[in-house]
């Protein structure tokens, strides 16, 4: 739905509601929308909202399918918070950054002590294969 978001709404972080009602035709598009509310008003949610009808489809049910009749559609266009949309909050960013620093001190150890590792066995490996003619 945000390729449909009213741009000078987004820009200003502005929430809309719309309510729309339409025909439903019998192979479940929708024809001759119209908007009966919309909050705020001169946001242009309305006019959104007509643009993103066309992608919608109802399933009416069997015995209605020759005479569909009309739908009503609550839309509501909604500025994301980011903290919802991610999962993190503004102070988890310090927790990455400390957590980064702490997986690469224990990377760095860890190395360190793979690399010493290896030295003490290639040193033993030489000395016993220099023992032998």
């Amino acid at each position: 739905m945000a390729a449909f978001y009213p741009p000078r709404a987004a820009r200003r972080e502005i929430s809309g509601k719309v309510t729309m009602v339409c025909q439903v035709k019998a192979d479940g598009r929708l024809a001759d929308c119209r908007i009966t509310s919309e909050t705020p008003e001169g946001e242009q949610f309305g006019q959104a909202a007509l643009r993103l009808a066309p992608k919608f489809r109802m399933i009416p049910p069997d015995d209605l399918r020759p005479n569909p009749g009309q739908v009503t559609i609550p839309l509501v266009f909604q500025i994301p918070d980011p903290s919802q949309t991610t999962g993190f909050g503004p102070n988890d960013a310090r927790l990455f950054v400390q957590g980064g620093a702490v997986v690469a001190i224990v990377s760095t150890v860890l190395l360190i002590a793979f690399i010493w590792i290896l030295g003490r066995y290639h040193n033993r490996a030489a000395r016993s294969g220099a023992s032998k003619p």
